[in-house]
């Protein structure tokens, strides 16, 4: 049986012409939240830390986010996470290959 006989496949796939939008599913997205990471307090020590070594462990990571999280400035906002630090690191490698000024 071809899909255009198989009702199922029709109703769920395309409906007049146009794809999900007309069930709704472009409201029920969920807004990305973002992560502020501090200029003044939490950046120049990412920038230190990042001097020394660029591609830190996991252990390193986990260190990094914890000292973050212990900072004043950390206090009144939500916790940073592992995977922030990570994408972090990973953020400057890349700019600082952009610039081609790595170490």
């Amino acid at each position: 049986m071809s899909q255009y006989m198989n009702p199922y496949l029709q109703t769920s796939n395309v409906i007049g012409g146009v794809g999900a939008s007309s069930f709704g599913l472009d409201s029920e997205k969920r807004k990305r939240n973002r992560t502020f990471i501090d200029p003044v307090s939490e950046v120049p020590r990412l920038e230190e830390w990042f001097l020394h070594n660029t591609h830190p462990s996991h252990s390193m990571i986990a260190r990094y986010t914890d000292e973050l999280n212990r900072l004043p400035y950390r206090q009144k906002f939500p916790s940073l996470e592992q995977k922030n630090i990570q994408f972090w690191f990973k953020n400057r490698r890349a700019k600082c290959k952009r610039m081609n000024s790595c170490l």
